[in-house]
């Protein structure tokens, strides 16, 4: 059942990128990305996650910065707000039912994880109430598209870029010498300009860059991504220079995989989660509070399964979502043809 409702999901999808004029490509990075994503938050990996955090999250700030085209103005806010802010609160309200409904009427000893679940509503990033979600990044990225297109309004072309890299360096600075944390992932958002800007600039003069610049980028990657860390959700880096450069090579190491992959079949696949990338966040949020005892599935078949089962199950929701008049409204969904 879930086999046939994923095949016409991709069908409906496909056919949508037709008349949306979607770049088949950049959803299959997206697609790879939130499955690594995924992978991610497997703790349990040697390696795993310094590899992946050196690329990852940064990699979803420059494809967004990549297609930015115009200033802020009312009507690009509701527009972002609801694409952006509307699932993050929607989201978060699941969790939130849900542990109250788990750790306050069912296990009434367990009310302080109910009062986490609501700091978490005012800062998602964990660095007040030390519970982060990984729907954070909905809020932060709604702040830097505004924070971007403000600049925007002010500059052109390679000016809003050059600025807009500037003030996003000053925030990771200001945090660095003055701790604090501002709610709803405004700092995340704020320090991630330094990537979105990059990714504007990489639109702007992608003709004039040379492939050999682009491989350059993704050797030192590849060989230098152990000597640097991106913390964007709390907005620490180390060595950020040798992070911003290194960061645009992982992500254009993604950029040839998914050239690769949208030659195989599996690429329509990869392309469909990347499309609803948004959603499978969502579902990945809530599912890591599902009471699924990971730890020991991993024990009992293997990591890799119980990898496949959690996609699965984000596959699910998301196909959910498409059943229900008020997820098809948060997410911005059509009814899926039957």
């Amino acid at each position: 059942m879930v086999k046939i409702e994923l095949e016409k999901a991709i069908t409906e999808s496909s056919n949508e990128n037709k008349v949306l004029h979607r770049d088949s490509v950049i959803d299959i990075m997206k697609g790879v990305g939130i499955i690594l994503l995924i992978l991610y938050h497997f703790e349990c990996i040697p390696n795993t996650q310094k590899f992946l955090s050196s690329f990852l999250m940064p990699m979803f700030f420059l494809i967004s910065g990549y297609f930015h085209k115009r200033p802020v103005c009312v009507d690009s806010i509701k527009k972002e707000f609801k694409r952006l802010v509307l699932p993050f609160y929607f989201t978060m309200g699941i969790l939130l039912l849900y542990t109250s409904i788990v750790h306050f009427f069912i296990f009434s000893n367990n009310v302080n994880q109910v009062c986490l679940m609501f700091w978490a509503l005012f800062f998602p990033t964990g660095s007040i109430c030390s519970n982060s979600v990984p729907i954070w990044f909905l809020p932060a990225l709604f702040w830097c598209r505004m924070g971007f297109g403000i600049i925007f309004r002010m500059k052109k072309d390679i000016y809003v870029a050059i600025l807009a890299f500037f003030f996003g360096v000053l925030f990771i600075e200001l945090k660095r010498f003055v701790p604090f944390e501002c709610p709803f992932a405004l700092m995340a958002g704020m320090s991630a300009l330094a990537f979105y800007s990059l990714g504007y600039l990489i639109r702007l003069y992608r003709d004039r860059i040379p492939t050999c610049v682009f491989l350059t980028l993704v050797l030192c990657w590849i060989v230098l991504y152990r000597f640097y860390s991106i913390g964007m959700m709390v907005s620490e880096y180390k060595n950020l220079p040798l992070a911003v450069l290194c960061s645009i090579g992982g992500t254009v190491s993604i950029f040839y995989l998914s050239k690769i992959l949208i030659k195989l079949k599996v690429g329509k696949i990869f392309e469909w989660f990347g499309v609803h990338s948004l959603i499978i966040l969502s579902a990945h949020s809530v599912e890591r509070y599902l009471p699924i005892p990971y730890s020991q599935l991993i024990e009992w078949t293997s990591l890799w399964a119980v990898l496949v089962l959690k996609v699965i199950l984000c596959v699910v929701f998301t196909l959910l979502c498409y059943r229900f008049s008020i997820t098809r409204f948060v997410y911005s969904l059509k009814s899926m043809s039957v």
